[in-house]
């Protein structure tokens, strides 16, 4: 990956895009419960990835496990987004839009 457009992590946020990652818990297609990275900005979500199940980690059982498409519809599936400086700026300004 090109150094300009990799994100600079500290802990789960890019310094330079703003772009922050979590992980979940979903089931999938196999309905298999398996985590998955969420990449959001200011914007909301933009990407999800679920990973392979991992063997030795149990999801938490006190939650309901969702679907994908249920639990974030109209997310793409697919890797970490490239860094996008200006992307910070943009989401910033859709943010403070929404709120009028």
């Amino acid at each position: 990956m090109s150094t300009r457009r990799a994100h600079r992590w500290i802990k789960d946020a890019c310094t330079r895009c703003g772009l922050r990652r979590r992980e979940t818990w979903v089931v999938d297609a196999v309905g298999r419960s398996v985590m998955a990275l969420v990449w959001t900005d200011a914007s909301g979500d933009q990407r999800i990835q679920p990973l392979p199940p991992f063997k030795g980690i149990d999801p938490p059982t006190a939650q309901q496990l969702l679907t994908v498409p249920e639990g974030f519809p109209g997310v793409p599936i697919g890797p970490e987004p490239p860094c996008d400086r200006s992307a910070r700026a943009r989401a910033a300004q859709a943010a403070q839009g929404a709120r009028r």
